[in-house]
């Protein structure tokens, strides 16, 4: 099955001050079928499945910010919050409630590509299949919801450009060395580093 979008109605304000300065706002409304949810199997708690709301409404209130300092630094900062309205589930397993992302640019030299990136994700509730039932009796689902603990990835990325075509860099993810899980049982590794070249053909 595919998720399927009946319908999605947006409405906000948007606007700039000195063309470096925008913001915008609002709030969505979206109605769908088979909204796709992530699960632990019973049999193991390790592996997944995708779990389908049959009718799901999501009402999402949005709101973003950007600033450009010249040619050499922007920063944008955007919240989102959700909230999920199932069917057939007690929680929107696997999907955040709140999403904050901070992105930041610099340019210090002409070759230099810096962006310094920070991620939160709050709400997020796993589907435990090997739980007993909150309630046998319930129009809806009711395996026993676990709240995992919010994700907050601190990333860094540094691109120098050797040449037109040949550029080296260094990345790092989750640098304040969390054990971030995304997904229920799925804590993610500490510090995480990576460098390489890149070639262009």
């Amino acid at each position: 099955m595919n998720t399927r979008q009946q319908f999605r109605a947006s409405a906000g304000v948007q606007g700039q001050i000195d063309g470096t300065f925008r913001y915008k706002a609002g709030l969505a409304l979206a109605n769908l079928q088979n909204f796709h949810l992530f699960g632990n199997q019973a049999s193991d708690s390790t592996r997944f499945e995708l779990l389908y709301d049959t009718d799901t409404r999501v009402l999402e209130y949005f709101g973003e910010v950007s600033f450009e300092f010249e040619d050499w630094y922007k920063v944008s900062g955007s919240a989102k919050y959700f909230h999920y309205t199932l069917t057939d589930f007690v929680a929107a397993f696997g999907r955040p409630d709140v999403e904050v992302r901070i992105q930041n640019e610099f340019k210090p030299a002409d070759k230099w590509l810096i962006q310094a990136n920070v991620l939160y994700l709050g709400g997020i509730t796993g589907f435990n299949a090997q739980a007993p039932l909150l309630n046998f009796d319930a129009p809806v689902i009711g395996i026993a919801p676990e709240v995992l603990p919010a994700v907050i990835d601190v990333q860094l990325h540094a691109d120098y450009r050797i040449s037109p075509r040949v550029s080296a860099f260094v990345t790092g993810n989750n640098l304040l060395n969390r054990s971030n899980a995304r997904f229920l049982n799925y804590p993610a590794r500490g510090i995480q580093g990576i460098a390489g070249v890149t070639i262009q053909f």
